[in-house]
C-alpha cells in the first residue's frame, strides 16, 4: 500500500513539475452612447469587468482555462421577451471556462481562436417613472461563443493576451420582483473594438 501511495505521489509531483500552468487575469472597461440618441443628455452605458484566471497549456497548440470574477454595468436597457427594462446599474458574478487553439506563431507572437462558455448572475434596480417605482431584479445569462485573439510572450514568465469581438449565442432570464417574463435568446456577431479584452498571465 505504501508503495502505491509513494508511486501516486511521485507521479503527481512529476506532472506538477512539468505542467505548463499559468495564473493571471483580465479586465474590460468601456463606455458607449447610442449613435442616434435623441436626447443629448442620455447617460452613456458603462461596462467594467475584472476576471482572475487559471489555465494550463496542454501543448504548443491547445490551452484550457477558467475565469471567475466580477462584472458591473450601469445605465443600460435590456430587452427580454419584448419587455424593455431600463437598469440604473447591475453587479454580478461570472464564471467562464474556455479552450484556445493557437494556429499561427511568429517568434513570441501567437494568433489563436478561443471557444468558451459563460454564466453570469447579477442583481440590479429597474428604473420606474419615479424613484418610488423602482424595483429589484436579477438576471441570469448563459453564453457560448468564439472569438479571435493574440498572445504576446513578453518574457518566459509573462504573457499579454488580447481578444477582440465575439460570435456567439446568449440566453437571459429575469427574476426578482418581476414575474411572467420568458427567457430571451440572441445570436451576436461583433468584431469592433468595443469588445476588446486584455489579460496578463504569469507562466509557471
Amino acid at each position: 500500500m505504501k508503495k502505491v501511495i509513494l508511486m501516486v505521489a511521485f507521479m503527481a509531483a512529476t506532472v506538477a513539475a512539468n505542467a505548463q500552468f499559468y495564473i493571471g487575469g483580465g479586465f474590460q472597461l468601456n463606455s458607449s452612447k447610442p449613435v442616434h440618441a435623441e436626447d443629448a443628455d442620455v447617460d452613456a452605458t458603462t461596462r467594467f469587468s475584472l476576471i482572475p484566471e487559471i489555465g494550463y497549456n496542454i501543448d504548443d497548440k491547445w490551452t484550457i482555462g477558467l475565469g471567475i470574477g466580477y462584472k458591473h454595468i450601469s445605465n443600460f436597457t435590456l430587452t427580454v421577451d419584448d419587455y424593455k427594462l431600463g437598469f440604473d446599474k447591475m453587479n454580478g458574478f461570472t464564471i467562464q471556462p474556455y479552450v484556445r487553439y493557437n494556429f499561427v506563431k511568429w517568434n513570441n507572437v501567437s494568433l489563436f481562436a478561443q471557444g468558451g462558455l459563460g454564466y453570469t448572475y447579477a442583481k440590479g434596480t429597474v428604473e420606474g417613472e419615479r424613484r418610488s417605482d423602482d424595483f429589484d431584479a436579477t438576471i441570469g445569462t448563459f453564453y457560448i461563443g468564439f472569438m479571435p485573439g493574440v498572445k504576446v510572450d513578453l518574457s518566459k514568465k509573462l504573457s499579454l493576451i488580447a481578444t477582440i469581438g465575439n460570435l456567439g449565442w446568449e440566453t437571459a432570464s429575469v427574476g426578482g420582483d418581476i414575474d411572467g417574463i420568458d427567457p430571451s435568446s440572441t445570436f451576436d456577431l461583433n468584431v469592433d473594438l468595443s469588445q476588446i479584452n486584455f489579460a496578463m498571465y504569469y507562466n509557471f
